[in-house]
C-alpha cells in the first residue's frame, strides 16, 4: 500500500497509543481525589482476598452437601437446562459447576424441580422432597 511505498510504518501509531496510556497515569498522579480512590482499592485488595476464601469455603461445603443429598437423583441424558449429564450433583466438580452456576442464578429453579421431582438410581424413592 501507500504506507509501505512512502517508507512510514503503521507501528509507529502502536508506540503513540502508549504514550497515551502513560498520559491517563500521569494524570491519575495528579489527582487527589483520584490518587485517594485508587489507594483505597489498592488497600481494600487483601479483606477482598478473605471475602473470596469464605466464599470458596461456602462452595465447598454446599456441593459436598448437594453429593450427599442429590448425587443418586436421576439424570436424563435427553434434556437440558436443569439436571442433565453435564449439570448434576454425581461427582465434585460438576457439584462445585452447579453452585457457581446457581450463584450466579443460571436455571436454579429448574434444578431445584428436577431435585424434587426425579427418582434415585437405586429405585428406593420416587421423589425427593425436603422441608427445612
Amino acid at each position: 500500500g501507500a504506507a509501505l511505498e512512502s517508507g512510514f510504518s503503521p507501528s509507529i501509531f502502536r508506540m503513540l497509543r502508549i504514550f497515551r496510556v502513560m498520559r491517563v497515569l500521569k494524570l491519575i498522579r495528579s489527582l487527589g481525589q483520584l490518587r485517594m480512590l485508587m489507594q483505597t482499592l489498592w488497600l481494600s485488595l487483601p479483606v477482598l482476598g478473605n471475602i473470596a476464601i469464605i466464599l470458596i469455603l461456602l462452595i465447598f461445603i454446599y456441593s459436598v452437601m448437594g453429593m450427599s443429598l442429590f448425587g443418586r437423583v436421576l439424570v436424563d441424558p435427553n434434556t437440558s437446562g436443569g439436571l442433565d449429564r453435564h449439570a448434576n450433583f454425581q461427582t465434585f466438580s460438576k457439584a462445585v459447576q452447579m453452585h457457581v452456576r446457581m450463584m450466579f442464578g443460571e436455571a436454579w429453579n429448574a434444578i431445584m424441580w428436577d431435585c424434587i421431582d426425579r427418582g434415585y438410581n437405586d429405585g428406593v424413592a420416587e421423589g425427593v422432597t425436603f422441608a427445612f
